[in-house]
């Protein structure tokens, strides 16, 4: 039995597929999100065999019966980083191909098939990836700012908009009662002490529902930190459009990770008005498929020398579908 393995981790969860080479996708396990550069490479590590061994146990296969790996790892931006992992995961496949790319790559994969393209992968972190004409591929993630870090950053923004409307620098906002009651607390001044102690009981990045919610419903303060966010998330992209020249260009801009889920309007629809505004002819979509099917194309290509036969694709889309890997495909 040949088998090939895809695997994306990020820092929500950790997901491998086994499939075939005719583009079969035949199993899946899940495992707890990592990111090696924050949390340690065993720590990561373990997230990845946890879920491959449940892909095997389900496929009813062995470790050996894998002949490529093809994954897309949070915090992988250097060469030095990608060989670190490469090389762990040749550990645990010693037989097999290792392709080892940034997890933003895979979602980018997972969401356009055009040449001309960028990703915006808001989660748990944030990162962003732009390829175009004369062979330009870059991701951002060395470069992006702390408060831009997906949800670890709103997390930040909501905190100090607490702070700053405990003290009057802000008039008063409902993010105050709404964050303490996630928490628990029941003063802002123990939430100012609680959080360089690391004390406080909850992530900070489980707090964006809350945010989103209240900049609905037209809290001044919540409205601020989703707009600020979003106008430089997509700062990003069109920083890089303006690099290369793509202002004209008809290509597509893919929105995916967790926080584009959100059945809120503000962040998606101020991102469309920033890149628009920019590039006109960009086409704002939904990734069509979780990034672990990027992953799977990613080594399908490698079986092919990047020519994936329509029907190997098929497969690939129906497997996608089977396994509940599908997301919101419709143009924004």
């Amino acid at each position: 039995m040949t088998l090939h393995l895809g695997i994306d981790q990020g820092g929500s969860k950790t997901i491998a597929v086994l499939y075939s080479e005719d583009g079969k996708l035949l199993s899946q396990g899940t495992s707890y999100g990592s990111c090696f550069y924050y949390d340690g490479v065993e720590h990561a590590l373990a997230a990845i065999r946890q879920a491959a061994q449940q892909a095997l146990e389900k496929a009813g296969a062995m470790p050996e019966n894998i002949r490529t790996v093809a994954g897309g790892i949070a915090g992988v931006n250097w060469p030095e980083e990608e060989a670190l992992i490469r090389g762990e995961l040749q550990k645990l496949w010693e037989g097999a191909q290792i392709r080892v790319v940034n997890d933003c790559l895979i979602a980018l994969g997972a969401g356009t098939n055009k040449p001309d393209a960028a990703v915006l992968c808001a989660g748990t972190g944030l990162n962003v990836a732009l390829r175009g004409q004369g062979g330009v591929e870059v991701v951002y993630g060395s470069y992006i700012d702390r408060l831009d870090q997906g949800g670890r950053g709103l997390g930040e923004r909501i905190h100090q908009a607490l702070f700053d409307a405990e003290i009057g620098r802000i008039p008063p906002t409902r993010l105050t009662a709404k964050v303490l009651e996630f928490y628990g607390l029941d003063s802002v001044v123990q939430v100012l002490y609680d959080l360089p102690r690391d004390r406080l009981k909850r992530s900070p990045k489980d707090m964006t529902y809350l945010l989103f919610e209240l900049a609905d419903e037209g809290d001044l303060a919540a409205h601020a930190i989703v707009s600020s966010f979003a106008k430089n998330m997509s700062s990003y992209i069109t920083a890089g459009i303006t690099k290369y020249r793509l202002q004209e260009t008809d290509f597509d801009v893919v929105l995916t990770g967790g926080l584009f889920k959100t059945q809120y309007p503000l962040l998606r629809e101020t991102v469309v008005s920033e890149i628009q505004s920019v590039a006109p002819r960009a086409k704002i979509v939904n990734a069509l498929y979780e990034p672990v099917v990027g992953a799977v194309r990613l080594g399908l290509g490698g079986l092919y020398a990047g020519d994936i036969p329509e029907e190997v694709l098929l497969q690939c889309e129906q497997g996608a579908q089977q396994f509940g890997l599908l997301r919101d495909g419709a143009a924004v």
